[in-house]
């Protein structure tokens, strides 16, 4: 296995709950661009102040404005997380954010399926955390341009409770810093160890476990292993690297290895909570760059196998080198048209697709083809390809030309989080007469 190249863990997710669409219509001939977004949080219920995992989905095609969260501080972004608290939604805003998507603000085509996952802290619109008060709340995500149209995700709803005992004096320790608001925001833009003071750290060794302090733990390890050097000597300013290519990677694999210990604390530590995945991913990426191949492989298997709709099981899938395409089959009903009356009949395909470390590989209609001087404007409608449609209509139409009758041919393809694809058909035949 090559050393891991990524030590911060990429926040993605297969997760999707159902989503609203709304798209301009577009020119009558002319390909319309659609999109749809999909919002989850890793849990649904949040102490006072908790950072939220925010787990957002696009799918559709065409192209969208992709500006990334960090573009939530501009009055126009385009794209926006809505908050309601119990008296409507409103915006959330921050300077920062730690979040892996982030295009500058150019347009991209939509990678179907695309998924960016959040950390939700400080909202600079109301100048506290998120959610400061126990009661319900909802998030959902909003996007407009000129193009789509204006769309939104459904609503997720919340659960905020406030926090008792431990959790209680942690959270007001957090709100009686100095620096208040970069120590809940914990951004790893500005700030390059997320546990930055004496009193932090006090916090995070007498209370290990504390919700408030999971996220700033895993990110200020993976802080520190980002700044690994193979200088001679990383104590002294200056100091050049080592002289040759065989001693820099010895260092770099002596100095990752040793936080191993404090990696596997970490983990224990993080058992069951938002982050548990991305610090067994931080861990064996420790062991990985350090030559221990097989403890590597071990916990990214461990990330497939227990969090498969999670970001970092993603990561753990380019990291183990998926390259296994996903297993496919389709069948239409009904599989034969008769009589042959020019009629258009409603076809529906049953799809089965699997894949070994992807639960949910993306699925789409690559063509219908047919025979029999078939004419597809006219023989074969309300279609939709390139996208997971499974309803269309085909014309019990036969012309004569072929003594076997007419055979229409349906292809569909399934493609990984890896990008290994397969394909499939399934026929659908308009008999030359009973007999056949």
């Amino acid at each position: 296995m090559a050393n891991s190249r990524r030590l911060q863990s990429t926040l993605w997710s297969r997760v999707l709950i159902t989503s609203v669409m709304l798209a301009r219509p577009g020119l009558a001939g002319a390909a319309t661009p659609s999109v749809s977004f999909a919002l989850q949080t890793a849990k649904q219920t949040y102490l006072v102040g908790e950072p939220v995992v925010a787990i957002l989905t696009v799918r559709g095609s065409g192209q969208v404005l992709n500006e990334g969260f960090s573009g939530l501080w501009r009055q126009d972004a385009h794209l926006r997380l809505l908050v309601n608290r119990g008296q409507g939604f409103g915006r959330f805003r921050a300077k920062h954010l730690h979040s892996d998507w982030d295009e500058g603000g150019r347009k991209v085509e939509i990678e179907d399926g695309r998924i960016g996952e959040y950390v939700l802290t400080f909202d600079e619109n109301i100048g506290d955390v998120i959610f400061p008060l126990p009661g319900s709340a909802q998030l959902m995500v909003e996007y407009q341009d000129s193009e789509v149209g204006v769309v939104r995700s459904a609503p997720v709803t919340l659960t905020i409770r406030a926090p008792m005992g431990d959790e209680s004096l942690v959270y007001n320790a957090l709100r009686t810093s100095p620096d208040r608001r970069a120590t809940f925001l914990q951004d790893l833009n500005e700030i390059y160890v997320a546990v930055r003071t004496d009193a932090d750290r006090a916090l995070v060794e007498k209370y290990p476990q504390s919700v408030y302090l999971q996220g700033a733990r895993f990110r200020d390890l993976q802080a520190r292993l980002s700044q690994v050097s193979d200088q001679t000597n990383p104590g002294e300013r200056g100091s050049p690297p080592a002289p040759d290519r065989a001693t820099r990677e010895r260092l770099l694999r002596e100095r990752r290895a040793q936080f191993l210990h404090e990696a596997e604390t970490l983990v224990s530590d993080l058992a069951g909570s938002q982050f548990e995945p991305d610090a067994i991913v931080t861990l064996a990426s420790i062991h990985a760059a350090a030559g221990n191949d097989a403890a590597a492989e071990a916990l990214y298997a461990q990330v497939i196998r227990e969090f498969p709709n999670r970001a970092a099981a993603r990561e753990a899938r380019e990291e183990v080198g998926d390259t296994t395409p996903p297993t496919l089959q389709v069948s239409a009903t009904p599989v034969s048209l008769w009589p042959p009356n020019h009629k258009l009949v409603p076809i529906t395909v049953t799809v089965d697709v699997s894949d070994d470390t992807d639960p949910s590989p993306s699925v789409k209609l690559v063509s219908i083809s047919c025979d029999d001087a078939c004419d597809p404007a006219l023989d074969i409608a309300d279609v939709s390809y390139g996208t997971d449609d499974r309803q269309f209509q085909l014309r019990s139409e036969r012309k004569g030309t072929n003594t076997a009758g007419r055979m229409y041919t349906i292809t569909y393809s399934a493609t990984d989080a890896s990008g290994n694809k397969t394909t499939a058909t399934t026929k659908v035949a308009v008999p030359h007469d009973l007999g056949k």
